[in-house]
């Protein structure tokens, strides 16, 4: 059991820091939606939010800053539902790679996933400002993105070719 324990601590902590940024947008976005108040002080959305619910255009700029912070969150969701297997496929198949070693993979995922994470809160306080100030966020998250599935694709298929022998074994 230690030594599975020690093969899974990398992306393990991968998938907190992943986690972590989803819940960083959750957080951001209920403060947002929270906030919008009318002048009695009630709040303008019922729970479960809904985007489409029709306010006062006096509370519109309220109404559109927490659909904004709503679309955030979807997002980071959304990326992290299509990421996080594509960074476990690189944890565990990456040794596989030729020149590749284990601890390569693993600092390079926990290297890997903290950007991520940094990118995701990057892109959600940015697009909490405005549309066009989430894009230094999503542009170095999708670069993350990209490298993972590159490198699970590659980790992959060296896996496989190994595994019914074509190179590699004896």
């Amino acid at each position: 059991m230690e030594a599975l324990r020690y093969s899974i601590l990398a992306p393990s902590a991968a998938t907190f820091f992943m986690i972590f940024g989803c819940i960083d947008a959750m957080k951001k976005q209920i403060e947002v939606r929270y906030a919008c108040l009318d002048d009695n002080g009630k709040k303008l959305f019922d729970h479960p939010y809904s985007p489409w619910e029709k306010v006062d255009p006096k509370y519109q700029k309220q109404a559109d800053d927490a659909h904004r912070a709503f679309k955030t969150y979807e997002n980071v969701k959304e990326w992290t539902f299509l990421t996080l297997p594509l960074m476990w496929m690189f944890a565990l198949f990456g040794g596989t790679i030729p020149y590749v070693t284990d601890i390569t993979v693993e600092v390079t995922v926990l290297v890997s996933s903290v950007v991520y994470m940094a990118a995701n809160h990057m892109y959600t306080v940015g697009y909490m400002e405005s549309a066009e100030k989430r894009l230094t966020g999503f542009l170095l998250r999708t670069n993350v993105a990209k490298f993972w599935m590159v490198a699970s694709a590659v980790s992959l298929l060296t896996a496989a070719l190994e595994r019914f022998c074509v190179i590699g074994g004896e």
